[in-house]
């Protein structure tokens, strides 16, 4: 059965200041260029403090340049600072001139590609709820992209927050995308029939199903957090994601740790960029 990999990767928070992400980035580079995916894509989170230090985003893109392979990504809170309103525990919020700064750096904060009978489809969770002339531009962008009419290809989304929330946890815009965007969305995939929908942001892996898709949380390449700073509701484990997306539709979903990735806790023993976390 035809098939093509795709990795996705998450909050690698890679900065000159963060070396234990480095060393699993370096991980991460080993792994693809030992696998050779038809894509890796980023959901976000690229960088450690993007949104205030132009360093971080310029590092953290010179460090996904050595990836052997075609990539897309997609902007975190880290990257771009999140909705004004939403209370992430930043200091930053988004605007026109860090979105700005973020696409200088790395191209669009959204993306549409075929790979193999699949349609990806990536956007910027970051926009949603903001009320901005982007938002809107996003919204109709997606509007076209999930029409039901562009064709019966199995599709595939990629946001940095999740969209769902987890079964036992609180739907709190700073973790997930906040209501009504997260309704409208969501009408959106049910309406041309989404098979997966992958995430970042919670640095915790957890699968779960709605209306027949797949909801994937990806692992952080960097570190997890202390249990009494963030309360376990997937597992804290550090990866990546495979998806081997078969032409027929199907799609094998892996949690993976590549050699020499390691899993570290931020503030314990990985440097924490932000300061002690106790």
């Amino acid at each position: 059965m035809p098939s093509a990999r795709v990795i996705v990767v998450s909050d690698s928070h890679l900065s000159d200041r963060t070396p234990e992400a480095s060393a699993n980035w370096d991980a991460v580079v080993d792994h693809v260029a030992a696998t050779r995916p038809a894509l890796v894509v980023h959901a976000g989170d690229i960088s450690t403090d993007g949104a205030e230090r132009l360093a971080d985003l310029e590092f953290a893109r010179a460090q996904l340049d050595r990836l052997p392979a075609p990539l897309a990504v997609v902007p975190g809170n880290h990257d771009v600072g999140d909705a004004p309103g939403i209370d992430s525990g930043q200091a930053v919020s988004l605007d026109a001139e860090r979105l700005g700064t973020f696409r200088r750096v790395f191209g669009a904060d959204r993306f549409s590609l075929r790979v193999g009978g699949w349609r990806l489809v990536g956007i910027d969770a970051q926009l949603m709820g903001a009320g901005s002339v982007d938002e809107a531009d996003q919204w109709e962008w997606l509007g076209r992209e999930l029409d039901p009419s562009v064709g019966p290809a199995p599709l595939a989304l990629v946001t940095h927050k999740p969209l769902v929330p987890a079964a036992g946890d609180t739907a709190r815009p700073s973790r997930y995308v906040p209501r009504p965007a997260r309704d409208r969305l969501l009408g959106l995939l049910d309406a041309v029939g989404a098979r997966l929908v992958v995430s970042g942001h919670v640095h915790q892996v957890l699968r779960h199903t709605r209306a027949g898709a797949t909801h994937v949380w990806a692992p952080t390449t960097w570190a997890t957090l202390p249990d009494d700073i963030q309360r376990p509701v997937g597992d804290k484990t550090t990866g990546l994601v495979a998806l081997d997306l078969h032409d027929d539709g199907a799609a094998d979903v892996a949690t993976l740790s590549p050699p020499g990735l390691r899993s570290y806790t931020a503030g314990v023993d990985a440097v924490s960029p932000y300061g002690p976390l106790h």
